[in-house]
C-alpha cells in the first residue's frame, strides 16, 4: 500500500475490504457506503478510506501498475459493460 501513501496497517486492510465490497456490488463507483462499518470510529474517515479505495481500483485497472487485478475485478469490469445476455438460457461460471 506504499503506492497509495498508506502507512497505517488497519487503513490498508479497510481499503482492500472497501474495494472488495465494491467489486461484489452493483455500483459503478466506489463510495463511502462501501467502507466496512467496523472502520467507523477509527482515526480514518470513511471518505478517506473510499478515496484510497478509488485510487487502488484505478491502479488495479492500469496495466503498467504493480497492483494486481483480481478475478472479481475482471468480472466487475465485464459487468460494468452492461452485457446483453437475453439470447442465452444459462451461463456457466468457473473459477
Amino acid at each position: 500500500m506504499r503506492a497509495l501513501g498508506i502507512t497505517e496497517p488497519f487503513v490498508a486492510v479497510y481499503v482492500i475490504q472497501t474495494v472488495q465490497r465494491f467489486l461484489h456490488g452493483m455500483d459503478h463507483s466506489i463510495q463511502p457506503c462501501h467502507v466496512p462499518p467496523e472502520c467507523i470510529g477509527w482515526d480514518s474517515s470513511p471518505e478517506r478510506i473510499a478515496n484510497h479505495a478509488c485510487e487502488l481500483w484505478r491502479l488495479m485497472q492500469d496495466c503498467q501498475s504493480p497492483m494486481a487485478m483480481s478475478h472479481d475485478g475482471y468480472l466487475k469490469l465485464w459487468a460494468m459493460t452492461m452485457p446483453r445476455l437475453a439470447a442465452y438460457d444459462m451461463i456457466f461460471l468457473d473459477e
